[in-house]
C-alpha cells in the first residue's frame, strides 16, 4: 500500500525539468537547493525510481519522470491561470471613489435627481451627503482640522 500522495511536489517536479536543474529550480520557485532535493527524494521514495540522473549540466528526467512532466505540467498550468484570476480580477475591477458632499438640501436633491438620470456613476463612485453647516464658527474649526 502506497503512502498518501504530496501534491505540492507535483511543483517540484515541473520546475526541475523546466529548469534541468536543481539549482535552476530553486530559482525559480525561490526555495532553497536542499528544499528542492528534499521533494525529489519524497518523489523518488513514493515512485521507487531514480526521477532525475546527473548529467554534466544539470539532470536528466527519467522516462518516468517525462511521462509524470507529461500530466503534471498542464495541472500546474491550470492551476496558475486560477491563481491569477484573482490578481486579474482585482487589478480589472474599478475602484470607486468616495466623494463627501455638503450642501443645502436643494442642491442635495438636484444631484441626486442629476445622478439617477445617469445610471452608472454609481459603478465609478460613492457619494456621501453631510449636514450642511450653519455656523460659521463650526465650519471653520472643521476647515482647520482638515475634516472637510
Amino acid at each position: 500500500m502506497h503512502k498518501q500522495f504530496d501534491y505540492n511536489l507535483i511543483k517540484f517536479l515541473v520546475a526541475v525539468v523546466d529548469a534541468r536543474s536543481m539549482s535552476g529550480a530553486s530559482e525559480k520557485l525561490d526555495l532553497a537547493p536542499s528544499g528542492i532535493s528534499h521533494a525529489i527524494g519524497k518523489l523518488r521514495e513514493y515512485y521507487n525510481d531514480h526521477i532525475f540522473i546527473k548529467v554534466k549540466n544539470g539532470v536528466q528526467p527519467t522516462s518516468l519522470a517525462r511521462h509524470l512532466y507529461e500530466l503534471y505540467k498542464p495541472i500546474i498550468e491550470e492551476m496558475e491561470t486560477a491563481i491569477n484570476v484573482k490578481s486579474a480580477h482585482a487589478n480589472n475591477s474599478i475602484k470607486k471613489r468616495a466623494y463627501q458632499v455638503r450642501a443645502n438640501s436643494i442642491v442635495e436633491y438636484w444631484l441626486c435627481y442629476f445622478i439617477l438620470q445617469q445610471g452608472d456613476i454609481f459603478n465609478h463612485c460613492t457619494l456621501n451627503f453631510v449636514r450642511h453647516y450653519a455656523d460659521q464658527e463650526e465650519r471653520i474649526t472643521k476647515l482647520r482640522s482638515r475634516e472637510i
